[in-house]
């Protein structure tokens, strides 16, 4: 399956791009550690990771399987619950095997570099 290029806030920042994280364990692992989430409830679905002066700030976006159930959303759409905490760096880096950001001014397409130094 093709992955889509996933919506990222792009209003009121400098530069914006995209970023991967791959995680010692899994993506639940982490989840249960974010005040208020319930592995039994929720799914996974999106972490938003956003620091200001110092502060790391954490938000989990899960899917709710009790609300899916019972709600009438549009095709392709689906309830989600916002998990939000303050976690110190080193908190959050133990679950993180490798973490890996590119971001741009948004005046060139990126994928059109031809890196020459390799």
């Amino acid at each position: 399956m093709k992955k889509k290029n996933q919506p990222f806030e792009t209003r009121a920042h400098d530069l914006t791009g995209h970023a991967s994280l791959d995680m010692y364990n899994d993506f639940s692992s982490l989840a249960t550690q974010i005040t208020g989430y319930n592995a039994d409830r929720f799914d996974p679905v999106a972490l938003k990771i956003f620091s200001e002066k110092g502060s790391l700030i954490i938000t989990l976006y899960a899917r709710d399987k009790e609300k899916a159930k019972s709600k009438n959303l549009p095709r392709k759409k689906f309830p989600v619950k916002k998990f939000k905490m303050q976690m110190s760096w080193d908190d959050f880096i133990r679950h993180v095997k490798n973490f890996d950001v590119v971001v741009s001014g948004g005046d060139y397409d990126i994928s059109g570099m031809v890196v020459e130094n390799k």
